[in-house]
């Protein structure tokens, strides 16, 4: 399954696409409908807003043990066939917006299964 991931990993974006760490550090692909906040690691695919205007395909983690839930590290997003860090200089080389000037959303592809449906804030750390 490992190499299976990081084949995904690499690809273009795969709506829907949800991969879960196991405790021992295993990796799988996540069939269940809604992603639970159950304490486990997710990576997956989803959206991220700019402001109320842009919206990009992109793919990050999700940690269900951390109230922030995402790891903002982990968040790249894809344009011009071609997948992105979400740090300010390569926002602003990219797509010409400074990260400050919006507010950034995140929305994964699969419901998470708790109260808010989304769009969450990006913490800016």
């Amino acid at each position: 399954m490992l190499e299976e991931y990081l084949e995904e990993s690499s690809s273009a974006p795969r709506p829907g696409e949800v991969w879960v760490w196991a405790k021992h550090g295993d990796i799988s692909r996540f069939e269940g409908r809604t992603i639970p906040v159950d304490g486990r690691r997710y990576r997956c695919d989803g959206r991220i807003l700019i402001g109320d205007v842009t919206q990009l395909r992109a793919r990050f983690t999700l940690d269900t043990r951390t109230l922030r839930l995402i790891d903002r590290e982990s968040v790249l997003f894809f344009f011009e066939n071609r997948w992105h860090r979400l740090d300010s200089r390569q926002l602003i080389a990219t797509l010409g917006v400074e990260e400050e000037e919006f507010p950034i959303s995140w929305l994964p592809d699969r419901e998470l299964d708790c109260a808010s449906p989304g769009p969450y804030r990006l913490s800016a750390t």
